[in-house]
């Protein structure tokens, strides 16, 4: 992602390419969610957990959005919070956040999409909400694509506002690499 004009520039006469755009959302966390029934499924991300999460993670992006196990255990280790909603024979989904200057910043959120229009997103980011309500950050922010409708859809239901902020995503193609 590119967030100064100038290295946008010089990206693209280096021969990047777009591939697409993200865009960030905000709130204060100023009230509770309900609680729901999955809600009851979310517990802390262990270490033993990492290699369904990859999984997980794998299904639920494309690359380049895709994390490997090291990357998935340097995010949880960095993690203000990490959970995993889980049924009795899988893990659902997942979420990290990290604290930020201006309050916290959902890293990862990910639902396997055979799980997904059931309502896990939404428990997830509720649990995530109420969390940063009680500890009392300020502000809660996440990114995501613009051609996710699903997320951006989820986020504003939930009381997210757009930020006038998007990135372009740029890509490159490397010949003579598998």
């Amino acid at each position: 992602m590119a967030t100064q004009p100038w290295l946008l520039a010089l990206l693209k006469s280096s021969g990047f390419s777009e591939r697409g755009t993200v865009i960030a959302y905000c709130q204060q966390p100023s009230k509770f969610w309900p609680v729901s029934e999955f809600m009851q499924h979310i517990a802390p991300l262990r270490e033993e957990d990492l290699p369904s999460v990859e999984a997980l993670d794998r299904a639920a992006f494309d690359p380049p959005w895709q994390m490997d196990s090291d990357a998935l255990r340097e995010a949880m280790e960095r993690s203000l919070l990490a959970a995993a909603l889980v049924l009795e024979d899988h893990i659902a989904g997942y979420l990290m956040a990290v604290a930020t200057p201006h309050g916290v910043h959902l890293t990862r959120l990910a639902v396997h999409p055979n799980d997904q229009s059931r309502g896990f997103g939404r428990a997830l980011t509720a649990y995530a909400l109420n969390y940063f309500h009680r500890e009392g950050a300020p502000w809660v922010t996440v990114n995501t694509q613009n051609g996710n409708l699903r997320s951006r859809n989820l986020y504003r239901s939930m009381g997210f506002s757009e930020m006038q902020e998007s990135y372009p995503v740029l890509r490159i193609e490397l010949k003579g690499n598998p």
